[in-house]
């Protein structure tokens, strides 16, 4: 009586364990699936053209430029970007440059990325300014991913999108979270876009913080610089190795690399 009723037991929860499976496998496949168009969208033209996040148009200019021929390539993080003008540099040696700098997330996980597309798309400059600043910590695992993960998402080729995510799939679900907060928070108006485009095109790259007619009103950029010398920051040694690496792979005939160490500004070291 006992192995009988211990069988008929079995039997009846076997239907129900069969069903768990199946329902945890439904909802798998279902967060899979989100997941999948999350990335899918976030891959196309009319995404970045319709973000609220300014520095998604700016990471997209910086990757598809091409025709620029600039004489001096200015390569860094967003202190390059808003910090060095091609049209000063222009007027003070007559040689033209262009302005590849980028928010410290997309420049600091692989400086290489954004160069060696614009090389491809462009003829090689005379003179590549590696600018090398020591709040930023090159390859830093800390820093948020999202404009690195764009950029590489919707330019990058497939090894580089497996290097990614798949090497550490807690930046795919951190980069789809940003996606559905930039998405939740823009107002679908390309106008936003077109003008740091245009910004960008006006200037060779530059981002003049303190006069971006347009841009700036659209985005709500700030001008009061204050606000980022409140915060404590930390500063790096440079990183010698990428610094070589840098200079060897893009040396070559008729390409001088220089490296430019920028100096710590005062209100960091205040706040420090």
């Amino acid at each position: 009586m006992v192995e009988a009723e211990v069988e008929r037991r079995s039997r009846a929860a076997a239907p129900v364990g069969r069903g768990v499976v199946v329902y945890l496998a439904i909802v798998a496949a279902t967060a899979l699936l989100q997941l999948a168009a999350i990335l899918g969208f976030a891959s196309t033209h009319y995404f970045v053209s319709h973000s609220s996040y300014a520095f998604d148009a700016i990471a997209e200019q910086k990757a598809t430029v091409a025709g620029q021929d600039a004489d001096v390539l200015f390569v860094g993080s967003s202190a390059v970007a808003t910090g060095v003008d091609p049209a000063v540099i222009a007027g003070d040696t007559g040689l033209s440059a262009f302005n590849l700098g980028v928010t410290v997330s997309a420049f600091a996980y692989d400086p290489d990325f954004l160069v060696d597309r614009y090389l491809a798309q462009n003829k090689p400059p005379r003179i590549i300014v590696f600018y090398v600043t020591p709040t930023v910590s090159l390859h830093d695992p800390t820093i948020p991913m999202y404009e690195a993960a764009g950029m590489i998402l919707r330019h990058g080729n497939w090894r580089e999108i497996a290097a990614l995510f798949l090497l550490n799939p807690r930046r795919l679900l951190e980069f789809a979270h940003q996606v559905l907060v930039v998405i939740a928070d823009s107002n679908w108006n390309e106008a936003k876009y077109q003008a740091v485009i245009g910004l960008l095109q006006a200037h060779a790259g530059f981002v003049p913080m303190d006069d971006a007619p347009g841009a700036a009103k659209a985005y709500g950029w700030a001008k009061d610089y204050t606000a980022f010398c409140a915060a404590r920051s930390v500063q790096h040694p440079p990183d010698v190795d990428e610094i070589m690496h840098f200079r060897r792979k893009y040396t070559r005939p008729g390409t001088a690399v220089l490296i430019f160490v920028a100096p710590l500004a005062d209100c960091y070291q205040s706040a420090g």
